[in-house]
């Protein structure tokens, strides 16, 4: 197993920028886990009025 000897630098970097990338991260994860749930329902939803 390697060890990785490198240093990371967040020193230009402020928390709330930190938090704001999480959070703009994590919205949009949950936006696009949310699309084809959605697409399924209205696909599912259009096909039943197309049956009557």
């Amino acid at each position: 197993m390697r060890r990785h000897e490198g240093n990371v630098s967040f020193e230009g970097i402020s928390r709330e920028e930190l938090y704001a990338a999480g959070f703009v991260l994590m919205g949009t994860y949950y936006f696009l886990s949310s699309i084809a749930p959605t697409m399924n329902w209205i696909y599912y939803f259009a096909m039943e009025d197309a049956e009557k």
